[in-house]
């Protein structure tokens, strides 16, 4: 039995670097080494890790630094898929695609999230731009600007209501000694100005798009 195991993996590294996978794609490439290994299941515990492991190898050097991370939650969120898939690929003898379709779907979710993240990054700081231009023409007050800059501090994101600007931190360090006709009237400006957006249930949120409009 070991050494089986020891003939596969020496079968298994030398085909990881033959000219023939060295010449895939790189995601398929990574996905194909971690199907494999995880076939052979060299170790009694750990294999699903070295197998993540592998990917990770193989595409970090390439400047792919991210996603074998995400990928990795993928596995774990879609974690009957993955089994589904390794299962169908087994039965399907040498025929890996369901086993690379459920891999590079999780490349392409990483990815969009990868793309998400950069891009809500580049709207918070224009968000932060066009609020410094808003402030020096006298378009919002300072209290107003300092209110949008607390939001876009909080990484959170969590929807706000009148009650909580008055009462929660740290929005009521700026509202605890204003009317609420005050805050009413904050408010009403930065939703015109789309800065906010409001619910049915009266609660606001920062709008990162706001200054595109």
């Amino acid at each position: 039995m070991i050494e089986d195991i020891e003939r596969l993996m020496r079968e298994f590294i030398d085909w990881m670097n033959s000219d023939d996978l060295i010449n895939e794609h790189l995601f398929v490439r990574a996905a194909l080494a971690h199907y494999y290994y995880s076939l052979i299941h060299p170790f009694r515990d750990g294999n699903g890790r070295v197998a993540r492991l592998l990917e990770a190898l193989l595409l970090q050097p390439a400047g792919i630094r991210h996603v074998p991370k995400m990928l990795s939650n993928y596995y774990y969120r879609h974690v009957d898929d993955y089994y589904r898939a390794f299962s169908d690929t087994i039965r399907a003898n040498k025929d890996v695609t369901p086993f690379l379709e459920f891999n590079l779907r999780g490349v392409i979710e990483s990815l969009q999230q990868m793309k998400n993240r950069i891009a809500d990054f580049i709207r918070v700081l224009a968000m932060r731009d066009h609020l410094h231009f808003l402030v020096s023409d006298k378009a919002i007050s300072r209290r107003q600007n300092d209110l949008l800059t607390l939001l876009l501090d909080d990484s959170s994101g969590k929807p706000f209501t009148l009650h909580d600007l008055q009462n929660d931190l740290p929005c009521s360090l700026l509202y605890r000694k204003v009317s609420e006709m005050t805050a009413r009237r904050d408010l009403k400006n930065l939703l015109e100005r789309k800065l906010l957006t409001a619910d049915a249930r009266g609660r606001y949120s920062l709008n990162l798009r706001g200054f595109d409009s």
